[in-house]
């Protein structure tokens, strides 16, 4: 029964390891899909190698971020918000269109409004929700 059990587990493995061989790694490419400013420099060419290859660490994101941030003024702004319990220093990075970047601050202080419903009525919250952008907050660690 044993053997029996053992010519059919290796018949399976066998039938079906062209399966596995089969796949392949497709990757996805972003400047294919659009036009993007020639002078912001692309993730690879700071990393020198494609992002998902190998393992980013906190200074070489930290190098991808700044440089995006140096090229592209008007759409990307970092600050820095404190420290890791490693020391590192942690930053929030705005990215958004010119004309939300130039009035990030009223955008932040309408944002902040909508915290509060005893200083701010539902008029003014409509009001503040149909002009200001959607904000979504990403953070990512391992």
């Amino acid at each position: 029964m044993k053997i029996k059990s053992l010519w059919l587990a290796t018949f399976f493995c066998v039938a079906f390891a062209q399966f596995v061989f089969a796949q392949t790694e497709e990757k996805f490419d972003f400047y294919t899909r659009g036009v993007y400013r020639a002078g912001v420099p692309r993730p690879q060419t700071i990393l020198r190698y494609d992002v998902g290859d190998f393992h980013t660490t906190y200074a070489q994101m930290e190098r991808v971020i700044e440089a995006i941030a140096k090229a592209a003024p008007d759409r990307v702004r970092v600050f820095d918000i404190g420290e890791t319990n490693e020391h590192r220093m942690q930053h929030i990075v705005a990215i958004s269109a010119p004309e939300n970047i130039a009035r990030l601050d009223e955008i932040k202080a309408n944002n902040a409004r909508l915290t509060d419903s005893r200083t701010t009525n539902a008029s003014q919250a409509n009001s503040i929700i149909q002009n200001n952008p959607v904000i979504s907050w990403m953070a990512y660690t391992i």
